[in-house]
């Protein structure tokens, strides 16, 4: 119907979209002078009789329930051989539409459901199934207001004369319909096996629709019907992509609407309305500087003139971080999760409720020659209220007691108790200013993550342990360097680690207590020395004095998998995302470890996630190259590969990898000539032979594919490279450990 054209007395303003079975039009009432929505059947079966029949019930149906979560229906009438429907018209977005730009902040998302349980609780109330319960058929409108929409396809239970109706409704149901209806992806077990219905069918669509609203992605999601029929039959719901900060009374109770037994599902939607109530009205109380516990550190804003002075900011920040975390009481978001949100203009209610915190501590860095300004804000995240504010200035050799005296600021407004009531909250590891500059610097180019960045930040950490050899970070961030340059193969493993071990020692000497000196000792342990027993133990050791490291949770659960303890790998794949959400590489050994235990689509999951997040993240880009080339999606693998090497170079495992897929692929002129390329360049640089191993075994040179393995084990490659293609794995008996159970 175009604008302008009248069905009955009401004047066409303009179309509104689908509505089920129907075509919803906005339209004017020239009788109450007001707008209206006005759902007509659509041309094709404005005449079937069942279709006529399906929307007068829904007009019913629509009559017997008056909720404020409810549009309500004015008429059902008919003007020339059209039934249509008059109704409230809505103003508003779908949550279709909304999710479309993101997931809802969790305050936000349990408003929203709060107000679908309270509207399926009036509709469950007057034995009333909703049966298509999905984001598109919920309107959020600009007061805030939630309307449920759409009962075209609702059906009557609970009584004699409702399966009657419910009979006599299959009975009339066309041919063309399919043996089950309603929207796929919402759809309970049951509703999808066809078989009878009751309010438990609306409580699992409730399920998806909270999981949704929390994660903009659905909770079974398939390429397919199929695929997504499957996954509703035979999956159960990975929790895993819940923002942190989601409180585990609410996790519980997506679980329990989405058990795939109907009789242990949550039974009554009034329940879940009470669960959200309660854990809306704990978020909801009033801000109280007292009983703030958590907190996160943004890195501080350069605004000086100097881009070179950045890496003050954030190594300002970090320390900020390191100190407030010595803190009983105090729990700090992780670095890379905090970092995560550096430069970007992010509401601090939406930062806080992502990461989990019920604070955030932002500022800004100004230097001007040997003068340095530092102004910082607490802010509350409940209500986006600041706590606190204040300007310190001082010579950059007062940096040191500009640290200490924001910390101990910070302390005394959120009144929690001191790790060393003595010493005061930072923990100094050197006294000397160059030393403490360097280290920063250092730490600001370990954080790049690729190979020049390593190599300049080896130089400060070098500089910084020269200047100040009792400096047992700056030892630290030496290992650091030399175990990444070994265990990701851009140097020989041989030549750095043992420098890795050397510098890991020294640090655990002038600091025992130094949970990243233990990290780096374990990652050394396990994947140089092949020592499992004294890696895990120096794991173990690194994850007491730091619970929060996702390095020791991800490498960690390397060397489960390494062992062949795979559940205990994949829980502790699982705990590095948790512990940092919002780090890259978090993500990507969580995948990693995943994938080794031939969990892929699994680490598939994660890495398309974190590339929803980061669309130039590496690690996990590469990662999920390599998943598709193991699940036998070489094509992809090897486009996803050309582009990673056209971004950042022909470099590292890339070549190799790419070679593999496409020698997969059935291109083994292109493989080959990456074979030569790789052989050019040995006699001038590095070339791992687990590489040429990769390249050989995909084009199918079997006995050469074991020669450059003989070679990789003499080059003491990391164990995890025999592992990611699997014909390898048997070397790891060899190394003293048994092969993964599979």
């Amino acid at each position: 119907m175009e604008p302008g054209a009248f069905l009955g007395s009401f004047a066409i303003v303009g179309p509104l979209g689908a509505g089920g079975m129907g075509v919803v039009f906005r339209a004017w009432d020239p009788k109450l002078q007001r707008e209206v929505a006005l759902k007509v059947l659509p041309p094709d079966v404005a005449g079937d009789r069942q279709a006529i029949q399906r929307l007068t019930r829904e007009a019913h149906l629509l009559a017997s329930l008056n909720h404020p979560n409810i549009a309500t229906i004015h008429d059902v009438d008919e003007s020339g051989g059209t039934t249509f429907l008059v109704l409230e018209l809505i103003q508003g977005q779908s949550l279709a539409e909304r999710l479309a730009a993101g997931a809802l902040p969790l305050r936000e998302a349990l408003r929203v459901a709060q107000q679908i349980a309270d509207a399926l609780e009036a509709t469950h109330a007057r034995g009333i199934l909703h049966r298509d319960l999905k984001p598109s058929n919920i309107i959020l409108t600009p007061r805030g207001l939630v309307k449920v929409l759409d009962f075209g396809i609702a059906q009557t239970f609970g009584s004699p004369s409702a399966a009657s109706a419910d009979a006599a409704t299959t009975a009339t149901q066309s041919a063309a319909e399919p043996a089950f209806v309603g929207t796929t992806p919402y759809m309970s077990p049951e509703q999808v096996r066809g078989e009878r219905l009751d309010p438990r069918t609306d409580i699992w669509a409730f399920g998806c629709v909270l999981y949704e609203a929390l994660t903009a992605r659905r909770a079974f999601g398939g390429a397919s019907t199929l695929e997504t029929i499957s996954r509703i039959l035979e999956r159960e719901p990975t929790l895993d992509g819940l923002p942190p900060a989601t409180p585990p009374d609410i996790r519980s109770l997506i679980q329990r609407c989405l058990n795939k037994n109907r009789i242990q599902r949550l039974h009554d939607i009034g329940d879940a309305r009470i669960e959200i109530e309660e854990t809306l009205a704990r978020l909801s109380a009033p801000s109280s500087i007292r009983d703030t516990t958590s907190i996160a550190v943004l890195p501080f804003l350069n605004i000086g003139r100097d881009p070179d002075n950045e890496y003050f900011g954030d190594g300002l920040a970090e320390e900020l971080i390191d100190g407030l975390g010595r803190i009983k009481g105090l729990r700090v978001a992780a670095r890379t999760s905090a970092f995560e949100f550096k430069g970007r203009n992010v509401d601090v209610r939406r930062i806080g409720e992502q990461l989990g915190v019920e604070t955030i501590l932002d500022g800004s860095v100004r230097t001007a020659g040997e003068r340095v300004r530092v102004v910082v804000q607490l802010v509350s995240v409940n209500d986006g209220c600041q706590l606190w504010s204040q300007r310190f200035d001082g010579d950059m050799r007062d940096v040191f007691a500009i640290q200490d005296e924001i910390a101990g600021a910070i302390v005394e407004k959120l009144r929690v108790k001191l790790a060393d009531e003595a010493g005061g909250p930072l923990k100094r590891y050197t006294d000397n200013l160059d030393a403490y500059h360097l280290y920063m610097k250092g730490r600001f180019y370990w954080a790049k993550r690729h190979e020049v960045g390593l190599h300049d930040s080896l130089e400060f950490f070098r500089k910084a342990t020269e200047i100040d050899p009792g400096h047992a970070l700056a030892h630290t961030g030496m290992a650091d360097v030399y175990w990444s340059l070994g265990l990701y193969m851009a140097r020989p493993p041989l030549e750095v680690f043992p420098r890795a071990r050397v510098a890991a020692l020294k640090a655990l000497r002038i600091d025992e207590e130094l949970g990243a000196a233990h990290t780096a000792l374990a990652v050394i342990r396990c994947f140089f020395d092949w020592d499992w027993a004294a890696a895990e133990r120096e794991f173990h050791r690194a994850i007491e004095l730091d619970p929060t490291s996702a390095f020791a949770h991800g490498y960690y659960g390397a060397l489960l998998t390494i062992t062949g303890r795979r559940a205990e790998a994949i829980e502790e794949a699982h705990r590095a995302q948790q512990v940092d959400p919002f780090s890259a590489t978090a993500r990507g050994l969580s995948a990693f470890t995943l994938g080794l235990n031939q969990e892929y689509e699994q680490a598939a999951q994660v890495c398309r996630r974190g590339l929803e997040l980061e669309p130039d993240s590496f690690p996990e880009a590469w990662i999920l190259a390599w998943t598709d080339d193991r699940t036998g999606r070489h094509e992809q693998a090897a486009e996803q590969l050309r582009t990673l090497c056209e971004r950042h170079g022909r470099q590292g495992m890339l070549l190799p990898m790419l070679a593999h897929a496409y020698a997969r692929a059935h291109d083994a002129r292109r493989a080959t000539d990456i074979l030569a390329e790789l052989e050019a360049q040995s006699p001038a640089s590095f070339v791992p032979a687990i590489h040429l191993a990769w390249v050989h075994e995909g084009l199918g040179h079997h006995d050469l594919a074991s020669q450059w393995v003989e070679r990789a084990y003499a080059e003491r490659t990391n164990p995890a490279s025999f592992l990611m293609y699997g014909s390898f794995e048997r070397v790891l008996h060899r190394m003293g450990g048994p092969a993964p159970a599979r």
